[in-house]
């Protein structure tokens, strides 16, 4: 009995770290599909942050993961576009906008930005911010412009942090940012507003537009 349990253990463990392939004798990864593949019941996560990567093959039929900022990058070279749209009573801070080297959110009608990737030293963005619409309290048109600055260090870089402290967003509003990442010479533009969609609700919105350096 004690030899049955033992080559039971051994199969079963030789199983377990083996590869299998489905429709080959020869796999070459821990599954081996050799044919076609039909998944139901997917959930839609368009709209989800969390999700940032999508599934491809290689010529030799591998499946990895792959980026989806890197795809849009390399398909485009010229401009990357990432926005969030949605219609709230407040604006929402776990929406985030991913976009190259910085994220970006709005919490609180005021628009936080952070880095993607520590950096070696401590950079320092100098930037300009334009407001046009309700750009205060009291004011429900015009228009101003403020040139402003944003530090991070290596210990902070993964802190929101509020790129325009003197300005919320409110109804009728419209602002946009310039920045230059520091080393790097891609720019990137800023766009959000907030418009009036019923008594209740706004329709926010979040856009960054990345243009890459032009290679020389």
């Amino acid at each position: 009995m004690k030899k049955y349990i033992t080559s039971i253990v051994l199969i079963a463990s030789t199983s377990m770290f083996a590869q299998v392939g489905i429709g080959t004798e020869t796999p070459t990864r821990l599954l081996d599909i050799n044919g076609n593949l039909r998944v139901a019941n997917l959930q839609d996560k368009t709209n989800s942050v969390d999700y940032t990567y999508v599934l491809a093959a290689d010529d030799d039929n591998n499946i990895d993961k792959v980026s989806i900022p890197a795809i849009i990058e390399d398909a485009t070279k010229q401009v990357q576009i990432v926005k969030n749209i949605y219609n709230a009573t407040a604006t929402d801070n776990t929406r985030i906008v991913q976009c190259g080297k910085l994220s970006f959110r709005l919490e609180n009608s005021k628009i936080y930005m952070k880095l993607n990737n520590e950096p070696i030293s401590a950079i320092s963005f100098v930037y300009g911010g334009k407001r046009w619409g309700a750009i205060s309290a009291s004011t429900t048109t015009g228009y101003s412009y403020s040139n402003l600055t944003l530090n991070f260090s290596t210990a902070d870089w993964n802190t929101y942090k509020n790129i325009d402290t003197t300005f919320s967003l409110r109804e009728g509003a419209f602002v946009n940012y310039h920045f230059i990442v520091p080393g790097d010479g891609d720019m990137y533009r800023i766009t959000a507003s907030q418009l009036k969609n019923d008594d209740k609700t706004s329709n926010y919105s979040l856009i960054c537009e990345r243009f890459y350096k032009t290679e020389e």
